[in-house]
């Protein structure tokens, strides 16, 4: 069919991992919801939809899924992986807390920003 850009408009919130309902996660592929990389859900009430041609859009076909989630968390233990979450996670681009940090999770432990390679990464506080 025509190329198409959607659009959706409305108001988002985080579903942590352990917080995700099971008639919710078991809508998800299980290879990806019962991954230990697995890190949220993000629930959008939708208020307004919107549509532009997308003429400009490059033509792209799905191959398969990539494997590097899987071979990054293989050896890490759960605890590994939490703190993992909580050092890349914990702060958007934008310096804003983000899914990891406390300010959305009461267990998280307190972090500072600090700026490496480009990104917010966290450090303990």
């Amino acid at each position: 069919g025509a190329p198409q850009i959607v659009r959706l408009y409305g108001t988002a919130s985080v579903l942590r991992r352990g917080i995700v309902p099971d008639d919710l996660r078991k809508s998800f592929d299980q290879k990806y919801a019962e991954h230990k990389g697995f890190r949220s859900v993000i629930v959008v009430d939708v208020e307004r939809v919107s549509q532009s041609c997308g003429y400009s859009i490059p033509m792209y076909e799905f191959k398969e899924d990539r494997q590097r989630l899987y071979d990054h968390f293989e050896g890490m233990t759960v605890e590994q992986v939490s703190k993992y979450h909580v050092l890349k996670n914990s702060f958007s681009i934008d310096a804003l807390p983000s899914i990891a940090h406390r300010a959305h999770s009461a267990d998280a432990p307190r972090v500072c920003r600090e700026w490496a390679d480009g990104y917010w990464f966290a450090r303990p506080g």
